[in-house]
C-alpha cells in the first residue's frame, strides 16, 4: 500500500511540474505581439524622417567682386534678382580690378569675378584661377570730366594748357580706368604733360569725388560713372581707338564652393531685366 501512494504522489508532482512548464510556454507566447506593437512604434519614427529633410533646406550665398565702375549698376541688379531668388543672398565686393584680381589671387572667397577691362581677368584666366570661359557681358567709355562749374576746358588736348594744373585719374598699375586715360594722352602725343600734372586715385569713385569737390582742374573716368554724378560736366569722349576697348568681363572663380549659384546669378545678369537695368546705367549690353 505504501509502494502505491508513493507511486500517486510521485505521479502528481509530474504532473503539477509538467502544467507549470506549459503553463510558461504560453506565456511567452502571449508576450510576443507587445514586441510587434514595439517595432510598429520605431517603424513611424522613421516615417517621420522626411520631414526633417524639408525643415533643412538652407539659402544660398555667394559674393561677387565687382568692379567699383559697375558698382551702383550691380546694387540695383541684386536688389531685382532677390525678388525672383529669395533664397539667394548676393553679396557685393566692390573694388578696383586690380584689387580684385589680387584678393582673388590670395585665397579671398570670391565666386564671380566682374572687371572692368579684360586684362585683370585674363591674368587670373593664366593663372587657372577662373573656371570656365568668362562672358564679355558689357561696354563703357572713357571721357574728360570737369567740374560742374567749369566751362573752359572740352578737350583732352587741354591738358598740355594751363587751363589744367592738375588732371585725376586712375593707378595705372591697378585701375583699367587708369592705363586706359594713359593710353589716350600717349595717343595725342601728350603723355609726358599729362603724367607730370597727375593725381592718382585708387579708384574711380575716389577720382569721381576729386573732381566733385573741384580739389582738381579735371578728371578721367568711365561714362558710366560721370553720368551718375550731377556735380560734374563731361568735357570730352575719348575719340574711338585711342584707347583699348573697355570690356567688362565676367565669369566664376575656380576656389569657388558654389558654382551652381554663381552659375545661376550670371544667367540673370544676361536677362532682359538685367539688360534694363544696365543700360539705365549707361551701359552698352554686348
Amino acid at each position: 500500500m505504501k509502494k502505491v501512494k508513493v507511486i500517486k504522489l510521485l505521479f502528481l508532482i509530474l504532473v503539477l511540474s509538467l502544467g507549470l512548464v506549459l503553463g510558461g510556454c504560453d506565456n511567452n507566447e502571449e508576450s510576443e505581439p507587445e514586441d510587434e506593437i514595439v517595432e510598429t512604434d520605431s517603424e513611424d519614427e522613421i516615417e517621420t524622417e522626411p520631414e526633417d529633410e524639408i525643415v533643412e533646406t538652407q539659402q544660398s550665398e555667394i559674393i561677387i567682386g565687382t568692379a567699383m565702375s559697375i558698382n551702383n549698376a550691380m546694387i540695383a541688379l541684386v536688389d531685382a534678382f532677390s525678388e525672383v531668388e529669395p533664397n539667394i543672398t548676393v553679396t557685393i565686393n566692390a573694388a578696383s580690378s586690380g584689387a580684385l584680381q589680387t584678393q582673388i589671387e590670395e585665397g579671398a572667397p570670391i565666386d564671380i569675378f566682374f572687371s572692368a577691362a579684360r586684362g585683370q581677368m585674363n591674368n587670373l584666366v593664366e593663372q587657372d584661377l577662373i573656371y570656365g570661359e568668362p562672358i564679355e557681358l558689357l561696354e563703357n567709355e572713357i571721357v574728360l570730366i570737369v567740374p560742374l562749374a567749369n566751362t573752359d576746358i572740352d578737350s583732352f588736348e587741354d591738358v598740355a594748357t594751363d587751363q589744367i594744373g592738375n588732371i585725376a585719374y586712375g593707378d595705372p598699375e591697378t585701375t583699367p580706368f587708369g592705363t586706359f586715360a594713359e593710353q589716350i594722352f600717349d595717343y595725342f602725343d601728350l603723355l609726358d604733360i599729362a603724367q607730370d600734372k597727375a593725381i592718382l586715385g585708387s579708384d574711380v569713385n575716389q577720382v569721381l569725388n576729386w573732381v566733385e569737390q573741384d580739389e582738381v582742374d579735371a578728371g578721367v573716368v568711365f561714362r558710366t560713372d560721370a553720368v551718375s554724378s550731377d556735380l560734374v560736366r563731361i568735357a570730352a569722349l575719348a575719340p574711338a581707338g585711342s584707347y583699348t576697348e573697355p570690356v567688362n568681363p565676367i565669369a566664376i572663380v575656380e576656389a569657388s564652393e558654389n558654382k551652381d549659384v554663381a552659375e545661376r546669378f550670371i544667367d540673370f545678369l544676361q536677362s532682359e531685366t538685367a539688360t534694363d537695368i544696365f543700360e539705365e546705367f549707361g551701359f552698352t549690353v554686348r
